[in-house]
């Protein structure tokens, strides 16, 4: 709340795994009275153009970081979710240069999103020093059963 930082809807796309995924990275860039809104739609594409797929909804982590680390995540505005399963559309060239400037992170897999079920201790232990020691954003995603942290990094 004192980042700015408001509860997004997905809509009728199934697309939690990108809003899972960009939230810790708003929370990191987000500045008191300066929120973050990154464009969930750019990320997407991201994905898609770098993995050469052609999703409209149903990103995996996997592909995710990927796309972010080629391409970055431009703001929502430059190009805005849109919360049906529809074509995701190509991001104009001011996108695809604003989201240049945030590729620089780094992204630590805790608990991989294909492993088995459910939390062993040293995975616990992780999560929690992530938390508590270090007071980086996770995120969970159950679903698919993955942990990733964001470190900011050089990100603008």
């Amino acid at each position: 709340e004192r980042r700015g930082l408001a509860v997004r809807q997905q809509g009728g796309r199934g697309s939690c795994q990108v809003f899972a995924f960009v939230a810790p990275i708003e929370f990191q860039l987000a500045q008191p009275g300066r929120p973050a809104d990154l464009s969930e739609q750019f990320l997407m594409w991201a994905a898609n153009d770098t993995c050469d797929i052609d999703r409209i909804e149903g990103h995996n982590p996997d592909h995710l970081i990927r796309g972010l680390q080629d391409h970055g995540i431009c703001v929502e505005p430059l190009m805005q979710y849109i919360p049906r399963k529809e074509p995701l559309g190509e991001p104009n060239p001011i996108a695809i240069k604003d989201a240049a400037d945030r590729t620089n992170f780094e992204l630590v897999s805790i608990k991989h999103w294909r492993s088995e079920i459910g939390f062993d201790p040293e995975q616990m232990q992780a999560l929690m020093r992530t938390l508590d020691v270090e007071r980086l954003p996770v995120t969970v995603t159950l679903g698919c059963n993955s942990v990733l942290r964001v470190h900011r990094g050089d990100l603008g």
